[in-house]
């Protein structure tokens, strides 16, 4: 099979160009999704291998664990919510729009600091930051 060599046109494909800039790497592809390998290194430098599955609104992207090995598969005081995707905007309000490779490398350190923000937060047993995420999208 073929290289795909289209050029970039949606959320999911700026997501996949990338995710090499956090040392993470594209699993699969395929339509509006993808499944990523991101290791995440933590404050005391261990480093915590997440396997995301990525799925596309529009120009917006939601994350979850692929599946529940890391993380609770829900727990809204750690911003996971009921289907297990990561609460890390307040999409209405501030919306992360991957429309571009500069935008995806905005999404991307979102997700790699909730990341680890979640490692905090199973120590300490409560989100860490003052600064609290948004709930609900």
């Amino acid at each position: 099979m073929a290289a795909d060599t289209s050029p970039p046109q949606s959320a999911i494909d700026f997501a996949c160009l990338a995710v090499g800039g956090f040392n993470g790497a594209l699993i699969r592809k395929s339509g509006k999704g993808a499944d990523f390998r991101l290791p995440v290194v933590v404050a005391d430098g261990s480093v915590t291998e997440y396997r995301l599955s990525v799925s596309s609104r529009g120009d917006q992207l939601l994350c979850s664990e692929t599946s529940p090995a890391h993380l609770p598969a829900c727990c809204p005081d750690r911003h996971i919510n009921r289907d297990g995707g990561f609460c890390i905007t307040w999409a209405s309000r501030l919306p992360i729009r991957v429309v571009d490779l500069s935008s995806a490398d905005t999404w991307w350190p979102t997700v790699y600091r909730y990341l680890q923000e979640q490692h905090r937060a199973a120590r300490k047993r409560k989100w860490p930051t003052k600064g609290d995420w948004a709930h609900g999208e």
